[in-house]
């Protein structure tokens, strides 16, 4: 018998039934079903989880919603990096190096590929880069590690454009679909010899413009069967399931954002096992959501972004992006991006994240809200599926009026109090109605805008 049994064995077990007899003694007359809520107006929960009520507890120990083959919750500390100037960037990128960053993300147009990477070791840290001229860069990688002496097949990171993303953003496509199609096949035999990715399907902007955890769920899906369905008569499944990664902005719903990245893991694996791959490994980046932050309290953004890092963590991402707390204020902070660093190395360094994998598994709660989150996340991608995929449900219009929908009940929700956001519509020090925009107003809103998912 093992110290766990026999230290378990000291107390004696309390049934379901024993609870509710004691939660209905202690609210001295009131009805249990006053503690009951709904999670993203789909989900129904009550205030109390055991093996007696939770869903499917027999298929809980089964289920696999950690990263495969870890054994740790690590995960990379990045820095995002927007690059006008080559060199300005490379000054950010080694600044944020030593301020404890082991990866790296840079977006934009890169002509001189030296000065952007001069005195970083790309060969023992992980570095994204998001370039709609994919191939290309990944000629120019090629090369600079062959200057370099270091091997390009051991890079780690990406080398992507999310096309698919951008045509739900703008509306179009960024060439031509044909063009689209064939620039991944390129980047894609550039990059299968090395350990790049070279598919993202980034759903950030959904959860943005308020999205449910549940349609994030079900589009992230679609999305990532729509790339594999453009590209799996060049390329097996196999390929494919090992060179696609995603990427999901974390709110603050703390338990439900834990859940969505389990759910979500799970979900993937069972849809990579659909098309034969035996790979069943999922990537997923995350940035925290600046959806509800503060410009006028900014510092209570810092909370904010912890909490949604503490659910990204636990959930199990591969990587993660902490927000500078003052991104939605005009006046920034000179040490904001150290302190969003410096969450991350708190979560590692002292409070030990990275040591247990899949650490919220077994909590009836947490598992019973996966459960939940996954079958009707599993429902909205079937859904999806039904009206001919992610692109033939954009060009109908479907997901976005979804995700109106689910951002009207948002909106609604904040302008009438029944959501309280402390420092924006709660124990805020302006003293005026601040409303939620749908539309790309300037960060200087009170809180962070809605984006606009549309179709010309």
């Amino acid at each position: 018998m093992s110290k766990t049994d026999s230290l378990f064995n000291e107390f004696d077990p309390v049934s379901l039934k024993e609870w509710e007899a004691k939660i209905e003694k202690d609210l001295k007359g009131k009805s249990i079903s006053e503690l009951e809520y709904t999670h993203a107006n789909t989900i129904s929960l009550i205030p109390y989880y055991n093996k007696e009520n939770a869903k499917n507890y027999s298929q809980i120990a089964e289920r696999n919603t950690a990263k495969p083959n870890s054994k740790t919750n690590a995960w990379n500390m990045d820095s995002f990096i927007i690059v006008t100037i080559e060199k300005e960037a490379n000054t950010k990128a080694i600044k944020a190096l030593s301020e404890g960053a082991n990866s790296l993300t840079f977006l934009g147009e890169v002509n001189d590929l030296e000065a952007l990477l001069e005195n970083i070791m790309i060969e023992i840290i992980s570095v994204d880069f998001i370039n709609p001229k994919a191939s290309e860069f990944a000629v120019k990688l090629k090369k600079l590690c062959l200057d370099r002496s270091i091997t390009f097949i051991d890079q780690e990171g990406s080398i992507t454009f999310d096309f698919l993303g951008n045509l739900a953003r703008k509306g179009s496509w960024y060439s031509s679909k044909e063009e689209v199609v064939k620039e991944l096949e390129n980047t894609l035999n550039q990059n299968l010899e090395s350990d790049l990715n070279s598919l993202t399907a980034s759903n950030a902007y959904y959860q943005q413009s308020g999205a449910t955890t549940v349609q994030q769920i079900g589009i992230a899906l679609a999305h990532g069967v729509e790339y594999i369905n453009l590209l799996n008569d060049k390329f097996s499944s196999e390929e494919l399931a090992k060179n696609i990664q995603f990427h999901f902005a974390i709110g603050g719903n703390y338990f439900g954002e834990i859940a969505k990245l389990r759910a979500f893991r799970m979900l993937w694996a069972k849809v990579l096992t659909a098309f034969g791959a035996e790979t069943t490994n999922t990537k997923i980046n995350a940035v925290t959501s600046t959806l509800f932050w503060s410009n006028k309290q900014t510092k209570n953004n810092m909370l904010r972004a912890t909490s949604s890092a503490m659910s990204a963590v636990i959930g199990g991402c591969d990587s993660l992006t902490i927000v500078p707390f003052d991104t939605v204020d005009s006046k920034k902070e000179i040490f904001s991006e150290r302190v969003a660093t410096n969450v991350q190395l708190i979560l590692k360094e002292e409070s030990y994240f990275d040591k247990v994998v899949d650490p919220s598994k077994g909590s009836y709660f947490i598992e019973n809200l996966t459960e939940e989150i996954a079958e009707k996340g599993w429902s909205f991608f079937q859904e999806i599926e039904t009206k001919g995929g992610y692109i033939k449900a954009l060009e109908a219009g479907f997901i976005q009026e979804h995700v109106e929908q689910s951002a009207d009940k948002l909106m609604a929700a904040y302008n009438e109090g029944k959501l309280n956001v402390v420092g924006v519509n709660k124990y805020s020090t302006e003293d005026r109605e601040v409303t939620l925009s749908r539309y790309n107003q300037p960060e200087m809103n009170e809180i962070r805008s809605l984006s606009f998912l549309h179709l010309s």
